[in-house]
């Protein structure tokens, strides 16, 4: 069988975790592709493998050199055969039957090689590219398949050691900062993401301007939230984990140290054992010079890729001035907990206290315990964020803490615990009118009974103050609501209540869930959903029964479920069908193929063609050796093969 029915089969056989990798990291679009017949066609054009190619790291790709060579090319090897090879080229270096066995599932993951049991083989696509690289001036199979790196020479600290790590502790405080900023961000209000992912600008700006940021910096800070799992995305957006709460629970040293140890795993392990042999100062240095090395086929996305994780390294407190700080050197040579220690005293001492004034401000005289800080953000805004940080309480705020489930008794007694000024009257007093007017819009949901006016009405508003309601229904801000009265004491909408009452609460309108307003305010924190907007609703009453904290499918997983679905309506394709599709493709690229058949008397035929045309199950085209158009029945058909040249 021929590559793109053999990989066919190969990706039509992969888990869903598996193929999820491959479209992702091939970057494979869903345009044209029908089946796993056409997955492998785009799979295997040049321009995809030489993009894969120019991803793979160097022992990766002296797999694949050993496998296209010329006395190797076509035959299965086994992991053991492969390390042989290897070793007989680079006699000072271990390569390792486990170095060789994760190279080998990456390689097949990335669908570069084919396998079978134990054993793999490279596919002649793939050769003929790597074939072609010294012609582009990249390295040809018998440099790859030299694994000794280049020498790195030490050179003389750029800047004074003390002060990269002044500096660096600096940056590492605020990226700890940054991050707890975040999570209390997502905790108010989630992140809403495109339909083809990526952040909305709106909230990009929302988060930068929260996070004291460059808007640039955002979705790497969501992306190493995502990383550590403090953040997972959700149908109403981004939103905190349980890890989250706990992550904030440590000290902010250990915070830190979780966080570079993640982004530290995403570094080639080549590059990390080199680091660990390297003075510090020099390693901004050493990854110039192994990384154009070790990813040899993508100079240009090589380059870019240095110089994005060195201002990543710059950013999160690793770097200064290509010198590394102490605790990120203590992370890669001995791990977290080290880390930690050798950052703890260059961090500033965080508190437990704050004065509350009586112009409602709060302020904590250095960086306030996690856990407390995000307590006091559902209290109050956020004014001012430095090593000593201000805070203010709103009548907004506090009814916010009160949707979101706290009682009127549980914040007095956390700003009592914490404040060494007392609560001063004006705060007292405030709270007393916010807790006696929280609940006087109630929010109440209605089951729809599918008929006409009132029976589609999903949410239900009631008021102390009639008045309230009449100013409800002339509020061009909650026009989307399509609010209309139902009876003296209550109005009605066909929107859902959670979008009711985050709208509600967005126009600061004293609103809460029925249920919560006669409890006094007790009721379990309350999900916020986005305002509702026409195009929200309509997909909410096309799936109403979609869960609503699923995470919406990604394009790609959107596609393996195409794929999926066509493979269990169609069923195994017969080797016939694949034969006539391969030959309607070598049709199309006008590419000479070699064709092997059997007769129905049991004679063998091999034939080399251009093949012109494929219909009523017959191929015809004509033959290089005898220069006559022949005409081939593709039911006697047992082999294609592309012949490159």
């Amino acid at each position: 069988m021929t590559s793109v029915l053999s990989l066919s089969s190969q990706l039509s056989g992969a888990t869903t975790t598996s193929l999820e990798i491959t479209l992702t990291e091939r970057q494979v679009t869903a345009a044209g592709i029908k089946d796993f017949f056409d997955l492998a066609t785009a799979l295997m054009r040049p321009e995809s493998l030489t993009l894969a190619l120019g991803q793979l790291e160097r022992s990766a790709l002296a797999i694949l050199s050993t496998l296209a060579t010329e006395t190797n090319a076509g035959q299965w090897m086994t992991i053991d055969e492969i390390v042989a090879a290897l070793s007989a080229a680079n006699p000072d270096s271990k390569i390792t039957p486990e170095l060789i066995s994760t190279h080998r599932d990456r390689l097949a993951t990335l669908a570069l090689i084919r396998v079978e049991n134990e054993a793999i083989m490279g596919w002649p696509e793939v050769d003929s590219i790597l074939e072609m690289w010294p012609t582009h001036g990249l390295p040809g199979h018998r440099q790859l398949t030299q694994l000794v790196p280049p020498t790195l020479m030490d050179a003389l600290p750029h800047t004074e050691l003390e002060t990269v790590d002044r500096h660096a502790a600096e940056r590492a405080f605020a990226l700890v900062q940054a991050v707890a900023e975040l999570i209390a961000e997502l905790s108010v209000q989630p992140a809403a993401v495109r339909a083809r992912g990526g952040l909305t600008l709106p909230t990009t700006k929302r988060l930068a301007e929260a996070l004291r940021v460059d808007i640039d910096w955002v979705p790497f800070a969501l992306d190493l939230a995502g990383q550590t799992n403090l953040a997972q995305p959700s149908a109403d957006g981004w939103k905190p984990t349980p890890d989250a709460r706990e992550w904030l629970a440590t000290p902010a040293p250990e915070r830190w140290a979780f966080l570079a140890q993640r982004w530290y795993s995403r570094t080639p392990p080549d590059i990390t054992q080199a680091l660990a042999q390297h003075p510090r100062h020099v390693w901004g240095d050493t990854v110039r010079t192994l990384m154009p090395w070790l990813y040899p086929g993508g100079r240009k996305s090589t380059a870019e890729w240095i110089e994005t994780v060195l201002r990543e390294a710059r950013f999160m407190g690793i770097f200064t001035n290509d010198s590394a700080s102490s605790f990120a050197y203590a992370l890669t040579t001995e791990g977290p907990a080290a880390a930690a220690a050798a950052l703890a005293p260059l961090f500033p001492a965080e508190v437990s206290t704050v004065y509350i004034q009586p112009d409602l401000t709060v302020i904590s005289p250095g960086p306030l315990l996690a856990t407390l800080d995000t307590r006091m953000r559902r209290l109050a805004l956020v004014e001012n964020r430095a090593l000593a940080a201000t805070y203010r309480i709103t009548e907004t705020t506090l009814l916010r803490a009160l949707n979101a489930g706290d009682s009127v008794e549980d914040i007095r007694t956390f700003l009592t615990e914490i404040s060494l000024t007392g609560i001063p009257q004006p705060l007292d007093y405030l709270l007393t009118e916010t807790v006696r007017r929280h609940g006087s819009i109630r929010v109440e949901e209605l089951t729809p009974t599918g008929g006409i006016g009132d029976s589609l009405a999903r949410s239900r508003i009631t008021a102390t103050d009639h008045h309230a309601l009449a100013t409800l229904l002339v509020d061009r801000n909650l026009q989307h609501l399509s609010l209309s009265r139902s009876a003296s004491d209550a109005l009605t909408s066909p929107i859902r209540t959670s979008v009711v009452l985050a709208s509600l609460q967005e126009a600061r309108y004293p609103a809460a869930p029925a249920e919560a307003a006669n409890r006094g305010a007790s009721s379990a924190p309350v999900t916020h959903e986005a305002p509702h907007t026409p195009h929200t609703e309509a997909s909410a009453q096309e799936a109403p029964d979609h869960d609503p904290d699923a995470a919406p499918l990604s394009p790609v997983q959107l596609l393996i479920a195409k794929l999926r679905k066509n493979q269990s309506e169609q069923g195994a394709e017969t080797v016939e069908a694949g034969f006539n599709r391969q030959l309607s493709l070598a049709v199309k690229a006008k590419s000479t193929i070699r064709v092997s058949l059997v007769a129905p008397n049991g004679a063998t035929h091999e034939y080399t063609i251009l093949p012109t045309s494929v219909s009523a199950a017959r191929l015809r085209g004509l033959d290089h050796v005898s220069d006559v158009e022949r005409t081939l029945p593709i039911g006697w058909i047992t082999a294609v093969e592309t012949i490159e040249g």
